[in-house]
């Protein structure tokens, strides 16, 4: 199998054949293959607690993917790791993402073509939109940073936008 991925041209990931384990390119970043559709399956055998459940994963996956930024890349503002992060989900298949990075102040992220437009159901789709929250919290408390979220009306709608302000925030890039 994994030779059929190496050679589909796959240019975001690596494979370490002795451990048969699916690497995010030039990163010690493990990755599982799931589809959108599997997630919100995985929420719906979880039952009550499968939004906690989503938003600590993406927790998860947004400190992994800052800390193996920041271990590979000699990055120096909090603006240019997320820039870099963005660029890894985007590379990932988790959409485009545009930022406005108000330092000292808030983050606006918007997603074009997110895996939320594969999801049918509203309910279903909300899902997968914790996991994006989830990352985007993760990865910006691992850089140091306490967020609130900006409520946002959700609506599946192409861009998706996630707005994130600074609390108790000393500026240092």
């Amino acid at each position: 199998m994994f030779k059929r991925l190496l050679s589909k041209g796959i240019k975001n990931i690596s494979i370490d054949s002795k451990k048969s384990h699916i690497l995010l390119k030039n990163t010690n970043f493990s990755l599982v293959i799931m589809r959108p559709y599997d997630l919100v399956q995985l929420g719906d055998l979880v039952g009550s607690g499968s939004e906690d459940i989503l938003i600590w994963t993406g927790k998860t996956i947004g400190k992994s993917l800052c800390k193996n930024i920041q271990d590979n890349k000699k990055i120096r503002t909090r603006k240019k790791l997320f820039e870099a992060l963005l660029s890894y989900l985007t590379n990932l298949g988790y959409g485009k993402f545009d930022m406005e990075y108000n330092k000292g102040k808030n983050v606006k992220i918007e997603i074009k073509n997110s895996i939320v437009q594969e999801i049918k159901e509203m309910e279903d789709a909300q899902l997968i939109r914790n996991l994006y929250n989830g990352i985007f919290i993760g990865s910006l408390n691992s850089s140091g940073v306490e967020v609130e979220e900006v409520s946002q009306e959700f609506d599946k709608k192409d861009p998706i936008v996630f707005e994130y302000n600074f609390i108790d925030f000393e500026v240092v890039d």
